[in-house]
């Protein structure tokens, strides 16, 4: 957020610093704002990010601490819920409780509203124990308070990501981190043009060649996030949405979307500002009408 404000302030200073007289005095202290408030920037942000990922350490450290009898704890499901016992006791939940399912190759996760809970695989006798098992989770989670006749199942698209990213921008206030991105852009380019001319002046314009080869070869070996182009299966009831995917199987609650939005192609479930939940209408056709009903199932959708 700050590189915006010292970029400007240190991109006059880079012309000026080629002038002769004090106008080269001005640049050179230009430069040295623009570029220390940059570094303080960065050094206050750096510092940020190390005292979350502390905290985040100490909140694990501390939830694993909690765990009462790590070495011998027993799970148990039967078709009304599921208990957890050790020494200290049995804590038992409904299946209602159940918000949320995942897994990893070596175990499954599973949150409830006051607690999370992991089960390792290494736990179950053989490999179809494991199957039974996510079949029970998968089986109990979808009968619990669920309207629809039928899932909204589809397969994710590049085209529904670029109507989602084009409806965000256009009316879910997207043109902002745009228009950021934008004028970034340009004040990078325009330095590239400075550095140009001065290298183009000062015979140095191999150096500047080689140094804009390094920074593009790098970028074309990094790999890009790529979009998850799975498949993604919906259960739409009165308390939420249920959402099941490669990832696992997480049920969210009305109350944790804060806005909604339709276009021509696709309905956003919003989180917060720039999170949303894409829904492309070709998954359900003629259901557009149950999906704006969404809508009407808690006050803060309608106030978007």
């Amino acid at each position: 957020m700050f590189l915006v404000p010292c970029t400007l302030i240190a991109a006059p200073g880079i012309v000026l610093l080629f002038r002769s007289g004090p106008a080269s005095i001005v640049g050179a202290l230009l430069i040295v704002l623009g570029g220390g408030g940059a570094a303080l920037a960065y050094l206050f942000e750096k510092r940020s990010v190390r005292n979350k990922r502390a905290e985040y350490e100490y909140r694990i450290q501390a939830a694993f601490e909690s765990l009462h009898c790590r070495d011998n704890r027993v799970a148990e499901f039967d078709e009304n819920g599921f208990a957890f016992s050790c020494r200290c006791g049995v804590v038992t939940r409904p299946w209602s409780e159940l918000l949320r399912f995942s897994e990893s190759n070596s175990a499954f996760f599973l949150s409830t509203k006051a607690e999370g809970h992991v089960i390792p695989k290494s736990a179950f006798p053989t490999e179809g124990a494991v199957t039974e098992f996510r079949a029970l989770l998968l089986e109990k989670i979808e009968q619990q308070h669920t309207v629809t006749a039928h899932p909204i199942e589809f397969k994710y698209e590049n085209a529904d990501y670029r109507h989602a990213i084009l409806l965000h921008i256009i009316a879910g206030g997207g043109w902002r981190r745009l228009a950021r991105k934008l004028l970034t852009s340009g004040l990078a380019i325009f330095a590239i043009y400075i550095f140009w001319d001065w290298a183009r002046t000062h015979g140095a314009i191999w150096g500047v060649l080689g140094g804009i080869l390094a920074v593009g070869t790098r970028r074309l070996l990094t790999p890009s996030k790529g979009r998850y182009l799975g498949r993604e299966r919906l259960l739409i009831h009165q308390k939420g949405m249920q959402i099941e995917n490669g990832a696992g199987l997480l049920r969210v609650p009305w109350t944790r979307y804060a806005g909604f939005l339709e276009g021509n192609h696709v309905f956003l479930l919003y989180y917060a500002t720039g999170q949303y939940r894409l829904i492309p209408k070709r998954a359900a056709p003629g259901r557009d009408s149950e999906i704006r009903a969404i809508r009407r199932l808690t006050p803060l959708l309608r106030a978007k």
